[in-house]
């Protein structure tokens, strides 16, 4: 997945416009290509299924249902939220990095954090 941002960074290197660091750009082209193959129905359940175990906090084994979950859970969650869930549940990052990789205050990462646990349970 890098390497398809960094070739298409050389291929059209304007995409780059200087308006943050080379690495938050870097690490937010990638989470975008990541969240587009992830929407794209024929790929997504093959790469959730392939980083299911890697993501699992203590070595634990989820199940199939749990993972049948996040699956559907990310699939029906609106760009924004799948993007921040990921950014802090799967990439560990801290409200103040997401918020800058976002182009957000760290509030609107809590916000958005809370709109997607409210999604998680159900809730209108």
């Amino acid at each position: 997945m890098l390497q398809e941002v960094f070739t298409s960074l050389l291929a059209r290197p304007t995409q780059f416009a200087g308006d943050s660091s080379l690495l938050t750009w870097l690490y937010s082209a990638t989470t975008h290509r990541a969240l587009n193959r992830l929407r794209d129905q024929r790929n997504r359940g093959r790469i959730l299924e392939a980083n299911a175990e890697r993501t699992r906090p203590s070595g634990t084994a989820a199940s199939s249902e749990d993972q049948t979950a996040v699956r559907e859970l990310l699939r029906r969650a609106p760009d924004e939220l799948a993007q921040v869930a990921i950014y802090y549940y799967f990439d560990q990052l801290t409200h103040a990095e997401i918020s800058t990789l976002m182009s957000c205050s760290r509030r609107q990462v809590g916000n958005l954090l809370e709109r997607f646990h409210t999604l998680a349970r159900g809730e209108s």
